[in-house]
């Protein structure tokens, strides 16, 4: 019943419980991996001028360089994870809003479950922090996994 899963992460420490659920359910389905990590964009891109970055005093082209190779680098050390159990697995880095990149790789590679980390932020989180869930759930039309990605504090 599923063979492709979609695995949306946030390369962080809270990915780890969502991980390990996901590499035992594709092991046991025998199903494909397909690991997406959406970095979030920059307030305020202009054409035409040279962004620099507040903190590090680079270019924001420079800072995005550094942010994809980090990222990179932890979903393949993530792919290694599921692929040691012989489960067959993509990376897929994109940017921009995180939602709409879940929705529309869903749709893209076809997969039969999104599986995503839900940090249970209650009503006042959830204002000041938003949910992509919700959001993922009104345009992707695969179902949808929440695991909670931590167990007691998000």
């Amino acid at each position: 019943m599923y063979k492709t899963i979609l695995l949306a992460l946030e390369n962080n420490e809270k990915d780890f419980p969502i991980i390990a659920h996901v590499k035992e359910l594709a092991f046991f389905l025998k199903a494909k991996v397909y690991l997406l990590h959406v970095m979030a964009g920059f307030a305020f891109p202009f054409p035409g001028y040279e962004s620099w970055t507040v903190v590090s005093n680079e270019t924001v082209e420079n800072s995005m360089a550094k942010e994809m190779a980090i990222n990179k680098e932890k979903l393949m050390a993530v792919a290694k994870l599921f692929q040691e159990k012989g489960i067959d697995t993509e990376i897929i880095i994109q940017y921009g809003d995180a939602a709409s990149h879940i929705a529309e790789v869903s749709i893209e590679k076809k997969v039969d479950l999104i599986v995503m980390g839900s940090h249970c932020h209650g009503l006042v989180g959830s204002i000041f922090w938003g949910s992509t869930a919700i959001p993922v759930r009104k345009k992707a039309k695969a179902p949808i996994l929440l695991i909670r990605s931590t167990s007691e504090e998000s």
